[in-house]
């Protein structure tokens, strides 16, 4: 199966337990890379990344985006995301204080090998967008019986 231009579908429901406490340091951590741009509004999301039962989560904060602006996509082994925040305050308002600065996200991250793209879910809830990175299921070992062509 091919990665290229695979996008991850988005869920806005809420979540099912609670996630695992965050252990220690990931033992395989996933390469993060940033995208440079010619816009001067674009913004690098501050971003968790945790080992869980099973794979990777990993969890970045997007104030002010929702599931019809942020786009999550794989290609190869990049997965990104893009995230446009759209002003709260009505286009004709005059802003009186602004303290907090507008602009869109985007981040890119190089997964490791042993993680199953197929996958890959992904949910927004509050602005923080958590991302489930499971590894690949290992085969089981197994032996291969032998036969003669001259055995039915």
């Amino acid at each position: 199966m091919s990665d290229q231009g695979q996008a991850i579908p988005v869920s806005m429901d809420e979540p099912r337990g609670r996630l695992p406490q965050r252990p220690g340091p990931v033992t395989q951590p996933i390469a993060t890379r940033q995208v440079l741009t010619h816009r001067a509004a674009l913004r690098s999301p501050q971003t968790d990344i945790y080992e869980a039962d099973g794979g990777l989560v990993l969890e970045a904060d997007l104030p002010g985006a929702s599931e019809k602006t942020l786009s999550i996509h794989l290609e190869q082994n990049v997965l990104t995301l893009r995230a446009q925040v759209e002003p709260a305050a009505p286009a004709e308002a005059r802003m009186i204080q602004q303290e907090y600065t507008l602009g869109d996200f985007e981040r890119s991250f190089i997964l490791s090998e042993d993680l199953d793209r197929s996958r890959i879910s992904a949910e927004l809830k509050n602005g923080v967008l958590r991302i489930w990175l499971p590894r690949m299921e290992r085969l089981q070992a197994r032996v291969i019986a032998v036969r003669s062509p001259e055995q039915p």
